[in-house]
């Protein structure tokens, strides 16, 4: 249970990130 949620919140992160460094938000 905690396991699977943390590796979803991880890879929520990693998306944000990508989105972040692709300049999604800021350009």
């Amino acid at each position: 249970m905690l396991s699977s949620s943390l590796l979803m919140l991880s890879a929520e992160k990693i998306f944000l990130l990508q989105i972040i460094l692709n300049g999604g938000y800021y350009h």
